[in-house]
């Protein structure tokens, strides 16, 4: 399959920052940081694409603390700035990259999830007379970050999209 590139100015574009801002915002407008973005969406979104294109936009520091969901997880978040930026590689990426992944993959994908796991599954259990149910314990905090990105740099060929 082709590696991707050329989309950097997609990311980058107004609509798709807007769009990513929209998105982000969903259901957190009361918040402290998103509501001082979202006074400003437009001023906020210019100066977010003006650092991105000129290359000087770099991650925030995330806020990291601990919830009970029902056992309790450690949760980093990223800030809002930095999640719209998210939001708008995702916007980009996504169908992209959701053409090249095994369709048996079913956590947080559009058009998946767990109902269509759930079909799947019992489609499993008509075959086989045994599974294996297990939770990788602290899966995504102990992902070898070098890994990934070695992984990105051989789907993606734009070297500014890379570095984001």
């Amino acid at each position: 399959m082709r590696r991707i590139g050329g989309v950097f100015d997609e990311i980058c574009s107004f609509p798709n920052l807007m769009r990513a801002a929209r998105r982000a915002s969903a259901g957190k407008g009361t918040t402290k940081s998103v509501a001082a973005f979202l006074a400003q969406t437009e001023p906020e979104v210019l100066a977010l694409q003006r650092r991105l294109l000129d290359g000087s936009w770099r991650p925030g520091e995330p806020t990291t603390f601990w919830i009970r969901d029902p056992k309790p997880r450690e949760i980093t978040a990223a800030p809002f700035s930095d999640r719209v930026v998210h939001h708008a590689l995702i916007d980009v990426l996504e169908p992209r990259l959701d053409a090249r992944m095994v369709p048996h993959s079913f956590a947080c994908r559009r058009g998946k999830g767990q109902h269509a796991a759930l079909r799947w599954t019992r489609r499993l259990l008509h075959t086989f007379d045994w599974f294996l149910k297990l939770d990788v314990q602290g899966f995504f905090p102990s992902l070898d970050h070098d890994v990934v990105l070695d992984t990105l740099h051989r789907v993606l060929k734009d070297r500014r999209t890379l570095l984001l």
